[in-house]
């Protein structure tokens, strides 16, 4: 038996950490290591010597060769002195030399950065992380039930302690023997990106339509990664980040919006009407009499949704909203039509066309709230890509357009307006909408991806958590420098 690997040949002249001294190391290279650290700790893996490390030319860097996991679990020590291979003549783990520097005073480290990867393990139910383990210990302990038992309680308790025991670490290391990480967070500035999502902004900068996936620490968004990517409009770019709301959770952002003021009834002036959901179906019923206007098979179900409109549209063309009247006697008269060369079996020669809003409406600004919000039917970029690149053809279409000219779900979704060229998008978890688009939020961002571009959007978040109370402030967490984006541990 043995194992596979990818090899590399994406490294740096210098491949590992061998001969470097700690002071040189970037501080990007430390996160990596503060990683790669938390694993070690974790799995009781002390042979992290400085060969055991490689760097890569784009400055990620991979642990390699675990191959000594559990080996010292239950009699080892979280310390910058342990160094149980030193009897077989092997280097110290790279972990004890670059942290001996930072108890010198040599060179600095942000404990922050080990608090977001401990959060990460953290967040493993107990019975996951007991199942990832049973391979491992029926093929070490095989029917020896007592010591297989005895491994599981004490891997599980190095998990449950792993906060506990980094932070008796880093009250050695800096000197202080009350170290918390809570009192960490409580001092660290205002900037959330370290070095290691900087390196991710850059991936997605590069990667193009590719884009990059971004972990979050927040539950509430599935999967816990957004996407990232860059598209151009009309010649510029734009950064869009993409997410799901977990459907459990989309109440929070819902209060957000609510206290926020939603406007449902109107629409910019050259869109269409939210209450449209009529304009596909008239086309389809269009379509259907040109194309079989010799034959007349026509499609018999699109022709009856057609006339089942009529009800709603006559209510409509009530509406004390001038745009809405007309939008129905438009339709109705549309409808009307088709049914009269249904009958006369003929063809429609006029070009049927969605209506677009004439007259500008004018809303009010929710008093407090840092953005508005506005209820229309589901609209989206249609994209393309070109040279490896997205670009933006068409920055709203609806589904109907979208797919096609198909009869679509027309979908609702929420746009936000922060009012400085950054806007959000979601799409409830409702039957009204298509289930692949429920839960969908995206931010736009007139930018590329860079520190700046993202800091924008850390804040745009936080302004909507802030605004929804307390119920919504797990969107806000889900970007903040503490629990926000995380480097993971492998490509």
């Amino acid at each position: 038996m043995g194992s596979i690997q990818k090899w590399r040949t994406d490294l740096k002249a210098q491949l590992d950490f061998a001969g470097l001294d700690p002071t040189d190391l970037t501080t990007l290279d430390i996160e990596q290591i503060q990683r790669e650290h938390v694993i070690d700790w974790l799995i009781s893996n002390h042979d992290g010597h400085s060969k055991q490390f490689l760097r890569g030319k784009d400055g990620k860097v991979y642990g390699i060769d675990k191959g000594q996991l559990f080996k010292h679990l239950g009699q080892d020590r979280l310390a910058v002195d342990y160094h149980p291979n030193a009897r077989y003549g092997e280097q110290e783990p790279f972990y004890n030399t670059l942290f001996r520097t930072v108890k010198e005073g040599r060179t600095e480290i942000d404990p922050s950065v080990t608090l977001r990867y401990i959060r990460e393990v953290e967040k493993i139910p107990d019975e996951d992380y007991l199942a990832i383990l049973r391979p491992y210990a029926e093929g070490r302990f095989g029917g020896d039930a007592g010591r297989k038992q005895a491994f599981y309680e004490t891997a599980l308790a190095r998990k449950r302690n792993l906060r506990r025991d980094f932070e008796s670490f880093y009250g050695d290391v800096l000197g202080r023997k009350d170290f918390r990480f809570d009192d960490v967070l409580d001092a660290l500035p205002k900037k959330r990106l370290g070095a290691a999502e900087e390196a991710l902004l850059e991936d997605a900068r590069r990667l193009g339509w590719q884009g990059k996936a971004l972990p979050f620490d927040e539950e509430d968004i599935e999967d816990q990664n957004a996407l990232v990517f860059v598209e151009t409009l009309k010649g510029r770019q734009r950064t869009v980040f993409k997410m799901k709301v977990r459907p459990e959770a989309e109440g929070k952002l819902m209060d957000a919006l609510r206290k926020a003021g939603v406007d449902t009834a109107s629409a910019r002036v050259g869109e269409a009407l939210p209450e449209d959901l009529f304009a596909g179906d008239i086309l389809s019923a269009v379509k259907t009499i040109n194309h079989h206007a010799q034959d007349q098979k026509y499609n018999q179900a699109t022709l009856k949704k057609v006339s089942d409109h009529l009800k709603a549209l006559r209510r409509l063309s009530k509406s004390d909203d001038q745009d809405i009247r007309e939008m129905a006697d438009t339709y109705i008269a549309w409808i009307e039509r088709v049914q009269q060369a249904a009958h006369e079996k003929k063809t429609i020669d006029q070009r049927f066309e969605t209506y677009l809003k004439k007259r500008a409406t004018r809303t009010k600004k929710q008093k407090d709230a840092p953005f508005t919000v506005r209820r229309t039917k589901v609209r989206q970029p249609r994209r393309e890509i070109r040279n490896g690149e997205i670009v933006v053809l068409d920055d709203g279409v609806d589904n109907s357009a979208l797919f096609g000219g198909r009869g679509m779900k027309a979908g609702e979704q929420y746009e936000i307006d922060f009012g400085d060229g950054v806007r959000g998008v979601y799409r409830p978890w409702s039957n009204k909408n298509l289930y692949a688009q429920q839960g969908e939020f995206e931010l736009v961002l007139p930018d590329r991806p860079d520190g700046k571009s993202v800091e924008r959007a850390f804040e745009r978040m936080e302004s909507l958590a802030s605004s929804g109370g307390r119920h919504a402030r797990g969107y806000g967490a889900a970007l903040s420098p503490q629990t926000g984006l995380s480097h993971q541990s492998r490509p």
